[in-house]
């Protein structure tokens, strides 16, 4: 059956070569109410010029000029549905339909009592570009992002996305932000970075069907040629890539990677070209990459291939004209030029539509000269068939080259009610709530720096949830935001009444949980006012510091300790204390001295002892008193001497008993 419809098809393309155009094109406005009585009911117009683009990841636009007996309110079609209809008169099997929305309608002019209008028509995904959002997405398909956006507009505007990408390896993204972007640049960024194609058919309404998929495999196939006139075109592109990776978890590792010195294709290189893929290298270093299959090089190596191809197809072109209606992006078809002889296996990826129609105007009688006039016509340009399409780099992704504020959050958008909470993951990450996200999703986990890291050493002050911070971007990456400080506001207030507390810096700190009957914290204050400067710890429980050698301290002027409870003092070693003047020491109850080995007091001057109440010696040992000069013993009361053994007395000089 097939080669039946091929040999009719080149029957007719010999006719072609010796009859004249006969193309008629109308616009059916398909939620127009006219006027019937003007003899138009059914909602078709003749159309009198006809211009349009359309190519793969862009919406379809067409401008066309067409023709009603009775007068129209502009403001009573725009933004409705419309059916534009191209017929060969030649072949009546031969048509064209292109629906769409008038995106915009003007009155054009009053041609012998008939009323001309003029009206862009434009595919319904071009209403998404009229949108500005902010938006998080979390560990998604860049598919599932898409989907999720197209499927908000399916009742609006009856569209439909049909996701024919191999899903099984497709990877994740952990992190994408749209940022001042609208839904249509956010969508066509995402397909550009994937290497993926939107194929927009213009076909039908019911609904209006979008492809995601990888042209190669999901073009539109026709199995005849097309007779056309093309030229190709080849320029030198770079394709040999070296890419590299900066791995925050592994930062030692290298991940260098190259690929397109050699590209397989029906369009040969010459020596020279070879040469030049060979040692023109373009070199770029990603600041950020996803797991796929469970590796950042297998995603660098994925992203390198796109670009390596994306590259490629656009040193390799074809440029043509044809009066065919069946021609349009997307299509996969042989080209056929019999004037050139040659003939190339494509798919086209851009159409350029041009349409005059003079006959739509009654009044307007056709003469030799205006039939020989073309009627339709369109440019086209393609690529080879074999040449691995990836879509070029056609907008810019949104940077934040500045810094913005967030609320540190724990997942949930009420962080009030988490205030001084803290939630972290196992690398110091936390996450924030942007007040630009209108979902009031969070943040993935973001890094957060600190005045000094390194391998199991450096500092750490994590911030708790509904405490404000600065986050920065990585190269003005909305999707790399780092933390890079923390701000007061006017719900979490500097611990200091300012200006009056100006000269007091510090750290403080808040318990978590808090305390029910006080405030808990520790504090390091420093106080810088002339003449009253202080030094503050304070440590809401215990305070440890371990020194592993010396330690010296020097006071200049007094110093003053007081424990509320007990005190311990352990040295391991000798100990030596050493005051100058006079040493006051006051016990409000017992004092208990054990001394394990020998004690020895050395007093230069004089040593008095003053006891209360009793004072009882026990030496286990001999005890021996030498008393260099005079020995006084006074007692007031009693004396009572006990020996249980033998007693001896010895006096060199004279005894007085009294």
């Amino acid at each position: 059956m097939l080669t039946e419809l091929t040999k009719n098809l080149n029957i007719l393309k010999d006719l072609r070569s010796q009859i004249n155009q006969d193309i008629k094109c109308r616009v059916n406005l398909l939620n127009y109410k006219n006027n019937q009585t003007f003899g138009v009911s059914d909602g078709n117009y003749s159309v009198y010029t006809l211009s349009g683009e359309s190519k793969i990841n862009s919406p379809y636009v067409f401008d066309l000029v067409f023709i009603s007996d009775e007068f129209i309110y502009v403001e009573d079609i725009v933004d409705t549905d419309v059916n534009i209809i191209l017929e060969d008169n030649i072949d009546l099997s031969v048509n064209k339909k292109i629906f769409g929305k008038i995106f915009e309608a003007s009155e054009h002019s009053i041609v012998a009592k008939k009323y001309l209008y003029s009206i862009k028509v434009v595919s319904v995904l071009a209403y998404l570009n009229m949108t500005n959002k902010y938006e998080i997405f979390h560990d998604k398909k860049v598919s599932d992002v898409i989907l999720t956006i197209i499927n908000r507009y399916k009742e609006l505007l009856n569209l439909n996305l049909e996701i024919k990408i191999d899903l099984l390896n497709e990877p994740r993204r952990e992190y994408l932000t749209q940022y001042n972007q609208s839904d249509l640049e956010f969508i066509q960024i995402l397909c550009e970075e994937e290497g993926y194609s939107l194929i927009i058919d213009y076909s039908s309404n019911n609904p209006y069907n979008i492809v995601l998929c990888e042209l190669n495999e999901h073009s539109i196939v026709k199995t005849y040629s097309s007779t056309c006139s093309f030229n190709q075109k080849k320029e030198f592109k770079t394709s040999h890539l070296l890419q590299d990776f900066y791995d925050k978890d592994n930062p030692s590792t290298e991940y260098k990677s190259s690929y397109g010195m050699n590209i397989n294709s029906s369009i040969k290189d010459n020596d020279s070209t070879k040469q030049l893929r060979t040692d023109l290298i373009k070199e770029k270093f990603r600041d950020k990459l996803n797991l796929f299959n469970e590796s950042y090089y297998k995603d660098l190596n994925r992203y390198i291939k796109i670009d390596s191809q994306r590259e490629y197809v656009q040193s390799n072109t074809i440029f043509g004209k044809s009066q065919e209606l069946n021609i349009q992006d997307a299509l996969c078809i042989s080209l056929e030029d019999e004037k050139a002889n040659k003939k190339v296996d494509s798919i086209i990826l851009k159409v350029k539509y041009q349409g005059y129609f003079p006959n739509a105007l009654d009044e307007y009688k056709q003469d030799n000269n205006e039939n020989k006039k073309m009627q339709y016509e369109v440019e086209f340009e393609a690529i080879p068939k074999d040449i691995s399409y990836k879509p070029p780099i056609s907008i810019k992704k949104t940077k934040i080259n500045s810094i913005l504020t967030a609320i540190v959050s724990n997942t949930n958008s009420n962080t009030k009610d988490y205030a001084n909470t803290i939630d972290v993951d196992d690398k110091g990450r936390v996450k924030v709530l942007f007040s630009f996200e209108r979902n009031k999703t969070t943040s993935c986990y973001l890094r957060v720096s600190t005045f000094f890291a390194g391998n199991k050493y450096g500092s750490q002050f994590l911030p708790r949830v509904n405490s404000e911070v600065i986050v920065s971007f990585v190269n003005g990456d909305p999707d790399y935001p780092i933390i890079i400080g923390n701000l007061h506001n006017g719900e979490n207030k500097n611990p200091y009444d300012l200006p009056q507390n100006k000269t007091k810096s510090f750290i403080k700190t808040y318990s978590i949980p808090q305390y029910e009957n006080k405030l808990g914290y520790n504090e390091i204050l420093f106080e810088d006012k002339k003449a009253n400067e202080e030094l503050n710890l304070r440590a809401q429980k215990d305070m440890n510091i371990l020194v592993l050698n010396d330690k010296s301290t020097h006071v200049l002027n007094n110093s003053k300790t007081i424990i509320d409870n007990k005190k311990e003092e352990i040295v391991e070693s000798n100990s030596k204390q050493t005051i100058n003047k006079n040493y006051t020491q006051r016990i409000n109850q017992n004092q208990i001295n054990t001394v394990s080995k020998e004690k020895l007091t050395t007093v230069k001057g004089n040593y008095e002892i003053t006891v209360k109440k009793d004072l009882n010696t026990v030496v286990k040992n001999d005890i021996k008193t030498i008393v260099e000069n005079n020995y006084k013993l006074k007692v007031n009361g009693k004396k009572t001497t006990y020996v249980e053994n033998d007693a001896k007395e010895k006096y060199l000089i004279n005894l007085f008993l009294k």
